[in-house]
């Protein structure tokens, strides 16, 4: 069980738009992901053998700051199988999940489809275990 936050900022950002955030519990080939968008939108999803389940579908909140070079801290909470997601010290959402256990972290970013390139740049990352 642990806690992650990581400062992330968009610094090119596509034309139509950007999506990045957080990896937990990773093996092999699954995975847990909370992502954020440049347009203020966050969701979160689990890869099982490369086929995606939704989380939490996409879902709009003003504690996510928008656009470019602007400062997004975003926030995991793994807790046995509750996992907390925030963006800028405010819960966004928790999710119930006992797929993975277990597994290595990361971070993601990513244009939407035909989107071009996209830049983020991840600092300030903190991990902690929790009791």
């Amino acid at each position: 069980d642990y806690s992650m936050e990581v400062d992330a900022r968009v610094v090119v950002l596509p034309e139509k738009g950007a999506e990045y955030g957080i990896v937990a519990r990773r093996d092999d080939k699954d995975y847990y992901q909370f992502v954020v968008t440049a347009s203020g939108y966050y969701g979160a999803w689990k890869s099982v053998g490369g086929e995606w389940t939704t989380l939490v579908d996409w879902f709009k909140s003003d504690a996510i700051k928008q656009g470019a070079n602007v400062v997004n801290r975003l926030g995991i909470d793994c807790r046995g199988s509750a996992m907390r997601f925030y963006a800028n010290g405010t819960l966004l959402v928790e999710v119930e999940d006992e797929s993975f256990p277990s597994g290595q972290i990361g971070l993601v970013a990513g244009s939407f489809k035909d989107g071009g390139g996209v830049h983020i740049a991840f600092d300030n990352v903190v991990v902690y275990e929790v009791e």
